[in-house]
């Protein structure tokens, strides 16, 4: 019978859609679980699709998994040293998961300085904190928007990932997008559908790598076994018309029409694993393999400053000193001539 399933990055409805076999999270607990029984894992976001997947996958593993979010029992914010002092203090994990992130690109567009704040500033502040109660493995989940970033989000994922890569024992896993998380398409697609349409792409072409969260979960907890920065192997980019078609075809509403829109403002037609400047190399014996980039110490000075003045023009100065490749969408050059410092 066809379902509109959860979210649950298990037996939805993106079931085959890889043309590979993927795991279920039992099984990625059961195969990590002799690493992992016991151990004090501390995951932020935990409440997120990702954290969740992997609290979830922690707990089957008998880690001892410590939830830290906004949205948990606890509300810890990130960027909050004196709150995650206390956490590390009461819990002393072994292994953070950093998962906690603003993920969604239009939010960049929108709200930068928030973006960079949590992003950037915040895993700033875990690591330091993170280092300070001598934290054997930090781990930030990172994204291939940080490939030669056109969005904000992007940018502040890579600026992430130069935080961490200048600290010590601190991994990076740069994944791709995530089937049926709450920052994919899948759930926008999914509700459109169950509303009998349209389905909304942006353009014909547009196309993403994508993973399931097991997959996702699998690749987090494999990388605490290497060092710097990490990337899965996803398979080809695929369509994103062809998410919808395959979606609409496991629907009840098979007749449900697709409209075309137009890329949003931080989008790319077409996805990249690697920036201009970065090289693969692989890891026999397991299935990450390491990007080697460049990792320049970043200065957060100017950053700080822009976030603390909201002055829009100075953190986009910030941005591109840390990232040069980075350019503004067309929606924050527009913001520029707005713009007053406070």
């Amino acid at each position: 019978m066809n379902t509109l399933h959860k979210n649950t990055g298990e037996g939805g409805p993106w079931d085959g859609f890889l043309h590979r076999p993927t795991p279920t999270l039992e099984a990625v607990a059961h195969r990590h679980r002799p690493h992992l029984e016991g151990r004090r894992i501390l995951v932020t976001g935990a409440s997120g699709s990702i954290g969740s997947a992997l609290f979830h996958t922690l707990t089957l593993a008998a880690a001892d998994p410590i939830p830290l979010d906004l949205a948990g029992p606890t509300p810890t914010d990130v960027t909050d040293p004196d709150a995650l002092d206390r956490i590390f203090s009461l819990h002393r994990p072994e292994i953070v998961l950093h998962a906690a992130a603003r993920k969604h690109v239009p939010e960049g567009e929108t709200t930068p300085f928030a973006v960079l704040a949590t992003n950037a500033l915040g895993t700033r502040t875990l690591a330091t904190v993170a280092a300070r109660h001598a934290v054997r493995h930090l781990l930030l989940v990172s994204t291939d928007k940080a490939a030669d970033p056109v969005s904000l989000m992007g940018a502040s994922k890579r600026i992430a990932e130069l935080i961490l890569l200048a600290s010590p024992r601190t991994h990076a896993v740069r994944l791709a997008n995530v089937l049926g998380s709450s920052a994919s398409v899948v759930p926008t697609f999914l509700a459109q559908i169950s509303q009998g349409g349209p389905v909304t792409v942006t353009h014909p072409d547009a196309r993403r790598y994508f993973m399931t969260l097991p997959e996702t979960v699998d690749s987090i907890l494999t990388a605490l076994h290497l060092p710097g920065l990490l990337a899965p192997d996803p398979g080809p980019p695929i369509r994103i018309l062809d998410l919808a078609r395959h979606l609409i075809a496991q629907s009840p509403h098979p007749e449900t029409p697709i409209t075309f829109t137009t890329l949003r403002p931080g989008d790319k037609l077409q996805e990249t694993l690697l920036a201009a400047d970065e090289t693969l190399t692989e890891n026999p014996g397991f299935p990450l393999r390491t990007i080697h980039t460049p990792t320049p110490q970043p200065d957060l000075s100017q950053l700080e400053d822009s976030i603390l003045r909201h002055d829009l023009p100075q953190l986009l100065d910030a941005v591109q000193s840390l990232v040069p490749r980075y350019r503004p969408s067309q929606l924050l050059r527009n913001q520029l001539t707005q713009a007053v410092p406070a």
